[in-house]
């Protein structure tokens, strides 16, 4: 009797279903870029900013991360940073940091040759990221080195250089098909004043407009 009931008892140990090993938590964007030194100057913009909360919260985004060798390549570094205490000095890396971001998961296969907006607005309208593919290219000179990085609030792509919000001009001398206005810019000494400028609409000719009027 002992022998049998050794033997169920057994037996039914045997028939216990293993418990499963819980499949490990899919990262936040801020997390993966906090436990990655290659980003160590961004985590640090980050925190200044109070935007970790924000990467680390629910939604949708697409992050164009710089690593610290884009920072460094602009003189700062992570203790530079760390060291700013004007507000506006902040807000204005803040505003940076927001041009980095888009609202929604792009993932590589997914870009087009577009002007995309961005988490940084400007009267409520997100300013523009010029984006072009083969080779993706972003403000015509940024190169994405590592893309599709999968986070649990969206995707990040690894970028070479930090991006600044562009002006008017700027957004000009992106497009080869205003060479030409931007030599009549240049040629009226308007470049500071249009560089400087708040709230402008600018009505861009294109070269064939120039040429057209000859």
């Amino acid at each position: 009797a002992m022998a049998t009931l050794t033997i169920t008892s057994c037996s039914k140990e045997d028939e216990k279903t293993p418990t499963p090993t819980p499949a490990p938590t899919q990262k936040t964007i801020a997390e993966i870029a906090s436990g990655d030194t290659t980003f160590s100057i961004l985590v640090a913009a980050l925190n200044k900013t109070s935007l970790t909360a924000t990467l680390n919260g629910a939604g949708t985004f697409t992050v164009f991360a710089p690593t610290n060798n884009a920072f460094r390549e602009l003189g700062l570094t992570a203790a530079d940073i760390n060291a700013i205490t004007d507000p506006d000095l902040i807000e204005g890396l803040k505003s940076v940091l927001l041009y980095h971001v888009l609202g929604s998961e792009v993932k590589s296969t997914q870009l087009t040759n577009a002007y995309v907006p961005t988490l940084f607005t400007v009267n409520n309208n997100g300013v523009s990221l010029k984006v072009a593919i083969a080779p993706v290219k972003l403000n015509k000179t940024t190169n994405v080195t590592t893309a599709d990085i999968d986070a649990s609030n969206g995707i990040l792509h690894v970028i070479d250089e930090v991006l600044d919000p562009p002006s008017v001009v700027d957004i000009a001398l992106m497009e080869d098909g205003l060479s030409t206005l931007v030599s009549a810019v240049v040629k009226a000494d308007l470049v500071e004043t249009l560089d400087d400028a708040e709230n402008v609409t600018v009505f861009a000719p294109a070269n064939k407009a120039f040429t057209d009027i000859n």
